[in-house]
C-alpha cells in the first residue's frame, strides 16, 4: 500500500504538467480559431462593402475589380484563398 502511494505521488507533478499542457494547448487553438474566424468575417465584410458601392455606382466595375484581386492576393499570401 505504501509503495502504490509513493508511486502515485512520484506521478502526480507528470499529471500536472501534462494537465498544464493540454490546458495551454486549448487556448492556443481557440485562440487561432477565433483570429481566423475574424479575420474571415472582416474580409467578407469588406467584400460586401465593394459590392454594395458597386451596386451604388460608387465603383467602377474595373475599380471593383481592382480592389477585389488585391484583397483575394492578400489573403492567399496569408494562406487563406476567397472563392
Amino acid at each position: 500500500m505504501l509503495r502504490t502511494f509513493q508511486i502515485i505521488v512520484a506521478l502526480l507533478p507528470w499529471l500536472a504538467a501534462l494537465v498544464a499542457f493540454i490546458a495551454v494547448g486549448i487556448y492556443v487553438l481557440q485562440k487561432f480559431r477565433r483570429e481566423v474566424t475574424s479575420d474571415a468575417a472582416e474580409h467578407e465584410d469588406s467584400l460586401l462593402d465593394l459590392e454594395r458601392l458597386k451596386r451604388e455606382g460608387r465603383l467602377s466595375d474595373a475599380e471593383y475589380r481592382a480592389i477585389a484581386e488585391k484583397m483575394k492576393d492578400s489573403l492567399e499570401g496569408r494562406g487563406k484563398v476567397v472563392r
